[in-house]
């Protein structure tokens, strides 16, 4: 909103704990959306309405699948097709949702966002997605992760016993995060 002040933005949300910049217009849905079923029912059925009734210009899905039936037209973001890759570590109602789901929305979609160069070439070999249709767009880091000062982290390494090299990894200890290729570089 501060960078295009002529664009009116809409953001819909499941929670009203959200602010976000100002000039934004939050909707929170009053379905329990955090729910699968109630989600995907939202994300497919309400959502093409709700972007008819209010005229939106563009949706950005976030999230692998975008609304099939909406005549809004759409970007979608993909972060991965680790469903793909690592099948195990997904539900299987999930897994499926996601390999049906997920190749619809990149077709449909107007433009694609991939997260990485290797996201992009995954959507390009696995679902023959133009690479002129895929942009890559690197997830942000906030402005609130800054370096520390070295005698700050000094401290910190002493006060937690930590050794002048170690490895921090922060996320979920899954097959598919490829911690071992992290320890070994």
């Amino acid at each position: 909103p501060g960078i295009t002040p002529d664009i009116e933005y809409t953001v819909f949300l499941n929670e009203k704990r959200y602010k976000g910049p100002p000039g934004l217009r939050l909707q929170v849905s009053r379905l329990p959306t955090n729910r699968p079923p109630v989600r995907i029912l939202w994300e497919q059925a309400f959502l093409p309405w709700v972007a008819r009734s209010e005229g939106l210009d563009l949706f950005h899905n976030m999230a692998f699948v975008g609304p099939l039936a909406s005549s809004c037209p759409y970007v979608t973001t993909v972060h991965d097709l680790s469903f793909l890759y690592y099948p195990d570590s997904f539900r299987t109602l999930r897994r499926r949702y996601l390999q049906i789901f997920a190749r619809m929305s990149v077709r449909r979609a107007q433009r694609v966002i991939a997260v990485s160069e290797s996201t992009k070439q995954d959507l390009v070999k696995i679902y023959g997605i133009s690479p002129a249709k895929i942009d890559v767009v690197h997830n942000g880091v906030d402005t609130s992760f800054q370096p520390l000062p070295a005698s700050q982290v000094a401290a910190f390494r002493q006060q937690q016993g930590l050794p002048d090299r170690f490895v921090l990894f922060v996320g979920t200890l899954e097959p598919r995060k490829n911690v071992a290729r992290l320890v070994e570089a």
